[in-house]
């Protein structure tokens, strides 16, 4: 059913979420239903209520119409407009989801060393982080003013701080501190020009390496995080009431070396996400009820995931951890994944801004440049400029055959392309989408088509003259570790038929 209808990576959950629509749409309930019943592990049944006719008419010529057949065609009848119904239901609602996204790219610091761990006030006047100066220093605690872009120092001390979070009131910002031999969660209160009024340690928590997320409560009287007693115990949800100083565990003991590492409140405070992995290479999301503290598998990823976010009350973001870096949102109610941003270089911690819609997330950007240097052999003479500078990223660039054309990455629009430099002109080749992971490519012989392995092992063909790109048809439609002959004449590549 799942592969007729969405032929998409949507999760078993799906099949629920429309059986609810179609209820929605026909007036049902699951209490007293009336069109569709819910036979527990099992599936739906359709148990509307089919009249009838006590008399037929006969018409000369035409024998009496077997019953059984009546009440079989009628069945299906009812059948196939129930299926239209849910479909149209379904297309209907899926429309409703979020609008289109123009990506645009806002840097909020940019202080020399590592930036980790940023988050708005409620308000959207102040955005906390943790900074290190090198690899050998200790991460400090900053809180920058979007007014005015005054920075403030916060901590000074040899330990490590992370995870801070500040209270939706601006006062109170709760954090990790923490080196090789210690770790303690502590609560920081603020003056009005904030500045650190008091500092007050609240729990003890594993000095190991340190996947443990804070977050605060909506009425700013407790706190969420996550933490294990040592390294031979998986990480577990916790639970601290500020006035009393009581730690209460939300989560039971998983199935899973690794645990529940990572935690995310809803806007509305009614749900909690979190992330468990039971493997090193993937990662599980739930939800927790926190009235009845119940708790719900609903999507399963391929892939370690390190954070998730609410964007709203019905949508998760979070980043792929790969690099190139995929920024990502999880429609729960549709049970659908929107792509929304693709970077150069990995996305981390991505979290809801203050205006409706931005976002913000930490990413590894520095300045890279192309350059050509003349190796000691014979090389052709040419117009082609070789360096080229910018402000952006510029990455694995490959020159064609004829020295007289370079591909490389760029993210110089906002979004990961490949761009081409000949003696002509500097361009983009658009006819590329941006969602596309290229993992390699190369010339041909020509100097002027390139084939580009995508990191979802297909092969490409583009022609940079008429910027237009084709899928190359290959064996299973899988293919990795292309190569070309000299003459261009063959493509080599490997392939197998289930893309392991």
């Amino acid at each position: 059913m799942i592969a007729a209808l969405w032929q998409s990576q949507v999760s078993k959950g799906a099949v629920n979420r429309v059986i609810a629509i179609l209820r929605k749409c026909l007036g049902d309930n699951t209490e007293t239903p009336e069109y569709i019943q819910t036979i527990a592990k099992q599936g739906y049944r359709l148990i509307a209520s089919v009249s009838l006719v006590n008399s037929v008419k006969t018409v000369k010529g035409l024998t009496k119409p077997n019953s059984s057949k009546i009440n079989f065609a009628k069945f299906s009848i009812a059948s196939t407009l129930l299926i239209l119904i849910t479909i149209v239901c379904y297309q209907y609602f899926t429309q409703q989801n979020i609008p289109e996204l123009k990506t645009t790219l806002q840097p909020l610091t940019s202080l020399k060393g590592n930036e980790v761990g940023a988050s708005f006030s409620k308000d959207g006047k102040w955005l906390i982080y943790s900074h290190q100066v090198d690899l050998t220093s200790p991460l400090h605690l900053y809180i920058k003013s979007i007014q005015n872009n005054q920075i403030i120092q916060l901590t000074d001390n040899a330990l490590n701080i992370s995870a801070p979070a500040i209270s939706s009131q601006s006062n109170k910002i709760a954090y990790f501190e923490k080196n090789y031999q210690q770790c303690q969660l502590k609560l920081m209160t603020l003056n009005k020009q904030m500045q650190p009024l008091t500092t007050t340690k609240l729990a003890s928590c594993d000095p190991g390496v340190h996947f443990s997320t804070l977050t605060w409560s909506i009425d700013d009287k407790k706190l969420i995080y996550t933490d294990r007693k040592s390294d031979q115990h998986p990480y577990l949800i916790q639970q601290l009431t500020l006035d009393t100083g009581r730690i209460q565990s939300l989560s039971q003991l998983p199935d899973s070396h690794y645990g529940d590492y990572a935690i995310a409140l809803s806007p509305n405070g009614k749900k909690l996400a979190f992330l468990r992995s039971k493997y090193w290479d993937n990662s599980e999301l739930y939800l927790m009820d926190m009235t009845t503290l119940a708790i719900e598998k609903v999507w399963q990823f391929d892939f370690l995931l390190w954070s998730v976010s609410f964007l709203d009350d019905q949508s998760l973001i979070y980043s792929d951890g790969k690099s190139p870096g995929n920024l990502h949102q999880l429609n729960l109610s549709q049970q659908k994944v929107k792509h929304l941003y693709s970077s150069t270089g990995f996305l981390f911690n991505p979290k809801p801004a203050y205006k409706q819609g931005d976002i913000i997330y930490n990413q590894i950007n520095i300045e890279v440049d192309l350059w050509r240097i003349n190796l000691p052999v014979k090389n052709k003479n040419s117009a082609f400029i070789a360096q080229i500078n910018s402000s952006s990223i510029d990455e694995k660039p490959v020159i064609s055959d004829n020295s007289e054309a370079l591909a490389f990455l760029s993210n110089r629009l906002g979004e990961l392309n490949l761009w081409i430099k000949n003696t002509e002109k500097l361009f983009p080749i658009k006819s590329i989408d941006t969602k596309e992971r290229l993992d390699s490519y190369f010339w041909l012989a020509d100097n002027k088509r390139i084939i580009v392995e995508t990191g979802t092992n297909k092969l490409l063909i583009v022609d940079t003259e008429k910027n237009i790109t084709s899928i190359i048809k290959t064996v299973n439609n899988i293919a990795v570790h292309p190569s070309r002959s000299q003459n261009s004449r063959w493509l080599y590549y490997s392939s197998d038929k289930n893309g392991d």
